[in-house]
């Protein structure tokens, strides 16, 4: 699965505020026992600006540790911005 959500602004990076989480997002097996967590998270605090791109990055970190690839520190500090 590709995370489409992730927008490119004009320069190239990605903008935080156009980021959006995948409502049909199939969570790897490996957190299938706790990516529910962070979904009811993302439900309660809906109203917060930055809770939807960090659900939006933890679908990318999720996708890309399933993949075996290298995480990188933006995805991982976006993670964790709630």
């Amino acid at each position: 699965m590709d995370i489409s959500v992730l927008k490119l602004n004009s320069s190239g990076s990605i903008d935080s505020k156009e980021i959006l989480p995948v409502n049909d997002f199939e969570a790897p097996q490996f957190v299938q026992s706790i990516y529910p967590l962070r979904v009811n998270l993302h439900n309660l605090f809906v109203g917060l600006p930055s809770i939807g791109g960090a659900l939006a990055f933890a679908q990318k970190m999720l996708i890309d540790v399933n993949k075996g690839e290298v995480m990188d520190t933006r995805t991982i500090s976006e993670v964790n911005t709630v």
